[in-house]
């Protein structure tokens, strides 16, 4: 649509086009986090719009009141667990266990018949604990010989 040049609605064109610029060129020149806080933010109004013209302000209120709730409560919980760490909570006899043993040897115990578990902690031991070569070598020792002379044969 034109508009004749002179007219009032040619100058507010005109107005509006030349502020749409300017904001347009503060975006631009914003660093990305700011652009994403402001994104979320303009996100969030349109959802919660969205959500007043579809559901209306009592639900809407009810269901925000009970989310942040919830929110509060299991952030209280979460605060609370990492503050007094997670093993308090479980069972005292699971706690002796956790502290006698790694988390890796259960692991292989649990899922691995007991052949296959000492293989697999003599060959994956030496990734999670830092040791030389010799003593990664020394932790075949603890396989039977035939399976001991399979990882130590050269190929």
């Amino acid at each position: 649509m034109r508009f004749e040049p002179g007219s009032k609605m040619a100058d507010l064109l005109e107005k509006v086009t030349r502020i749409a610029q300017n904001e347009y060129e503060k975006v631009q020149s914003m660093p990305p986090h700011q652009k994403e806080k402001i994104l979320r933010m303009i996100m969030g109004i349109a959802v919660a719009n969205l959500l007043y013209a579809v559901l209306g302000f009592y639900v809407l209120f009810s269901i925000s009141a009970t989310l942040a709730c919830a929110y509060v409560l299991v952030k209280l919980r979460v605060d609370a667990i990492l503050e007094r760490g997670l093993i308090t909570y479980l069972p005292e006899e699971t706690q002796k266990k956790l502290l006698e043993r790694s988390l890796f040897d259960m692991l292989c115990d649990t899922w691995f018949i007991p052949r296959f578990s000492l293989i697999v902690k003599a060959i994956m031991r030496p990734f999670f604990v830092a040791i030389n070569p010799e003593e990664a070598a020394y932790q075949l020792d603890d396989l039977p010989e035939a399976t001991k002379r399979l990882f130590l044969q050269k190929v």
